[in-house]
Order: C-alpha cells, then structure tokens, then sequence
C-alpha cells in the first residue's frame, strides 16, 4: 500500500470514529434531555407487574350500581370459559365473534348458553373465567391433578382488548371492550359481579386515557399516569390485605376505567416512559389522591380523610398533601375554556332533597332529621377558606345538625356541590310558589386534595417536567420503580 494508500486510509478510519463519536454523543444527549423532561427510558425495577382486579359498574341504571342479573360478552379473540373448581369438566370455548349470555341460576351458580355451544349449561359454581385462548390457565400439582391459575396478568399476545360486555336488554348495546380476563363471580340468586383481571400497565392506559384528555401535555399525562399507578397499587395491596374479591372500582369512587379502545400514542407513551413508578414515602406506598381542580387552593387530606397514613402505617400523609394555595388551577380553567364546568358556579339546594339524602345517612343510627331551616357554613380552614363543616338546622332539633363538609357534600351529590370551596354562606332564595332553595357558589372541581388535574395540565404547559408536577402537588415524596 502507497503511502498516500495509508494516509487517506487512516483519514477515513478518523472520520468514521468522529462520527461515531458523534452520534454516540447524540444519542445520549437526546436521551439525557428525554429523562430530565420526564422519565425517559426508566430502568426496570425488580418485581414484575403485580396486575390489578377491577369492579366493573352497571351502568345502565342512572346511578352505577356494582352488580348484574345477566350479560351479554362477545369474543373478540378466541377464548376459554373454565369454572376454577373444575377446570376440565367446566371448560368450554368461544371463537372470535361469539356471544356468550350469562344469568344467575339462583342459589345454583349460573346458566351459560352461546349459539356456538348449541345447548344450554348450567354451572353450579360461585365463579368462572373467561380468558384469552393460549394464556393456559389451568397447571398441574406435584400430583399431577389440574389446577386452575387465577389470571391476574394473563392478556392476549397482541395486548388487545379480547371481550365486549354487551347490554342483555331486549335491543342489545355494544358497551365497552377490555383487554384481559373476565370473572364473574355469584353475588346473590338474582345477580352477579364482573371482574375485569389485567395487568396494572394495561389497567393504566384506560385510566390515563380517561382521567386527563389525550390531547393534554405528555408531561401531565405522565404525571397522571404516576399518580393513578400509586393509586392502584395501594389499593391492590389494601384489598389483598383485607381478603377482598377485587382491589377497585371503574368509576370515579376510585379511578374512571372505561377499558380498552380509548387509549392514544400520546397516553401509551405515558404509562410506558413511567413504567412500575409510584410515589412513595421513606419506601412505602401511599395513595396519591388527585381531583379535577383545586379552585386555586387545594384542601388538606386531613378535613377530607382524617387519620390518613402510608401503607405501612408509619407516616401521616398530612405533610405530603396538604392545604396550598395553586396558582395554575384558575388560568387553566380559563384557558381550557372550562369556567363552566370548573369555574365558580352557583349551585341550589332544595330543602327536601337534603333531608331525604341526609336523612338516607342518619336512618341506620336511628336518627331523624326535620324539614331543613337553613344552611350555614360552620367552619373554614384558615389557609385554604376551604369549608370544613356545615351546620345544618332543621325541625326537629333546636340544635343544628353539624356535618363534615366533605360527608355533606358527597351525601347531598357530588356532581351537584361540585367542591368545599364555598364563598361566604349559602343564601335563601325565594323559588316561586311558596317553595325556596339554598343557593351556595362552589369553586374548583372535586374533593381538592393533591394533584389538581388541570392545574397539571398549565403546569405542563409552561415547561414544567412530570417530576416536577408531581412534587409540587406531593410533598417530599420519592419516586420508586417497582417492575
């Protein structure tokens, strides 16, 4: 080789290792930039996702209700029906685009019939599974006999939704699709429950996609994707503790969950780039409680959960989520456009609808309560203005009836007084034709406590990372990877 040869050789081989220095150096800036915006690609943690058991709520009433007298499911992927006590005689399949109809046979567990099956079958069980084909639930003890797996984390390969629930009315109504496994369990002669059985990363996508708009900031939809996997978690554990059949509910008593089919890019990058992390305290679980929006103050958790610690039971969570003011909620509101909804909002009260709905409350302790008076804030916290309890006065006592604000307002409804962030005292209000109303003005949007989610979302919008939001709304909180 001529030394020139040797030369040029030489400058290419310098130049190909620039440049390779050079994206190398790309790669991990854009990475590094991708972790200090959110999280990055998050190392994986040393368990495995812990899956999650969902109540899924009847919805079709105008009020949710937590049981079913029958359904209807259609397969959208091939399935197995297995009775967990006899996984080989009670093992039937569906194909793909099956309807399977379920009713409770009284005390006698269920009657099961599909046009595919041809006859009718009646299964004298407590409970059954319908899994993804191929997620091979049923094992073999060191004695060779079947068992049955409960499939908490079983999902089909393609992580699609593998079953619709479909109304049992006499026009059927296609409901909502989930990934997973179903369970239906025997509640009483006449109804059951259905428990949806699907990993916690899975469960995530449907709650993120649910709980915050799609179209919002990836940083808030990080930030809530955190929040909601603490919250599940704990829960999980909690119910497990307690020997409870599922661990929470689909709606927003705990988290709203619509199953699968909701879920965009922008929400499965979420829950992927924060993949196993919750906020914990000193290394323990906690629930992170978080509401529409705070008002412009967020409640302390101790005027709405008293008492209220860690899952080890060692921390209060007074100091982590406590009463503050929030100068992104407002400016959100009004940017969302959503002054309506989340605004400042009068609100009226009619007089016999408290006391029945109070009266609902007392009747199990063998009070009464009269014909309602008046309506008169009792008490505020004095860093939030936050009504702490409302003095109710009525007939049949001299003495008002004092009632915690959060307790009155989740009695009289929730979606009516909307928030405790009352401005000054509930005023009468002549109604027309000798009827009147108590007419309050409420701020904000929920119970107030934690993370305030549109004041996320104007967070977000000024630059500020996942990490950030959520520590501003948790206080001295850690931020642990489990899976």
């Amino acid at each position: 080789m001529t030394s020139e040869r040797l030369n040029q050789w030489i400058r290419g081989l310098v130049l190909c290792g620039l440049l390779a220095a050079f994206v190398g150096a790309l790669i991990h800036t854009l990475f590094k930039d991708e972790a200090a915006k959110g999280f990055g690609r998050v190392a994986e943690g040393t368990a495995a996702d812990p899956g999650i058991r969902v109540l899924i709520a009847n919805r079709q009433p105008p009020d949710p209700i937590a049981t079913y007298d029958k359904i209807l499911v259609e397969a959208l992927q091939p399935l197995d029906v297995i009775a967990p006590d006899a996984p080989v005689d009670r093992h039937e399949t569906l194909k793909s685009g099956s309807l399977l109809r379920i009713d409770v046979a009284g005390q006698d567990g269920f009657l099961l019939s599909s046009p595919e099956w041809g006859a009718e079958k009646r299964w004298g069980v407590q409970s059954f599974f319908i899994v993804p084909k191929g997620a091979a639930p049923v094992r073999t003890d060191n004695d060779g006999n079947p068992v049955f797996v409960a499939p908490r984390t079983y999902e089909a390969a393609d992580h699609q939704a593998v079953f619709r629930l479909v109304s049992a009315a006499d026009k059927p109504t296609k409901l909502w699709s989930y990934r997973g496994s179903l369970e239906i369990r025997w509640n009483s002669p006449k109804d059951m429950r259905l428990i949806n059985h699907l990993p916690l990363e899975a469960y995530l996508e449907g709650v993120v996609a649910v709980e915050m708009s799609p179209s919002w900031p990836i940083e808030a939809l990080k930030a809530q994707a955190v929040a909601s996997r603490g919250f599940a978690f704990s829960r999980s554990r909690m119910a497990v503790a307690a020997k409870v059949a599922w661990d929470l509910k689909d709606t927003r008593e705990d988290q709203e969950y619509h199953g699968a089919g909701f879920s965009t890019t922008a929400v499965v990058r979420s829950v992927f780039e924060t993949r196993g992390v919750i906020p914990t305290i000193h290394g323990a679980p906690f629930i992170p409680l978080f509401s529409a929006a705070s008002g412009g103050h967020s409640s302390g958790i101790e005027e709405v959960f008293p008492g209220a610690r860690d899952l080890a039971g060692r921390e209060p969570l007074s100091t982590v989520m406590m009463a503050r003011p929030d100068p992104y909620c407002l400016p959100a509101i009004q940017a969302l456009g959503l002054s309506k909804s989340h605004g400042s909002l009068p609100v009226d009260l009619k007089p016999k609808d408290v006391q029945r709905r109070l009266g609902e409350a007392l009747a199990a302790s063998g009070r009464q309560i009269g014909y309602i008076n008046a309506i008169r804030v009792g008490a505020r916290d004095l860093r939030s203005n936050r009504v702490l309890t409302v003095l109710v006065h009525h007939t049949l006592d001299t003495q008002p009836l004092v009632v915690p604000a959060a307790t009155f307002r989740t009695l009289v409804g929730p979606q009516l007084i909307k928030s405790t962030l009352w401005s000054g005292d509930p005023r009468r209000i002549d109604a027309g034709g000798g009827n009147v109303v108590w007419r309050l003005t409420t701020s904000g949007w929920g119970h107030g406590v934690g993370m305030s989610q549109v004041s996320a979302w104007e967070m977000a919008r000024q630059g500020f990372t996942a990490r950030a939001i959520l520590g501003f709304f948790y206080q001295d909180v850690e931020l642990t990877t489990l899976w």
